[in-house]
């Protein structure tokens, strides 16, 4: 009966170690995509025509705005 309760106390801390190492490998999948999903400079990298054409209306809009309010 004791090695029986033995072997399932060794089997838990074993399932334990497993989800612990499951967890870190997930944690670290996540903290890695996140990085990728928020590093500007790639983003822009991977849009870029659409990162140029955006930065291009944002001056002429700037542009504009700020030409009609020397204007009044």
């Amino acid at each position: 009966m004791a090695s029986q309760s033995e072997a399932i106390v060794q089997r838990i801390r074993q399932k334990r170690h497993d989800i612990a190492a499951d967890l870190d490998q997930l944690n670290q999948s996540i903290l890695a995509k996140y990085e990728q999903a928020t590093d500007w400079r790639q983003l822009i990298r991977r849009n870029a025509v659409r990162a140029t054409a955006g930065m291009l209306i944002a001056g002429l809009l700037l542009g504009l705005a700020v030409g009609n309010w020397r204007e009044h």
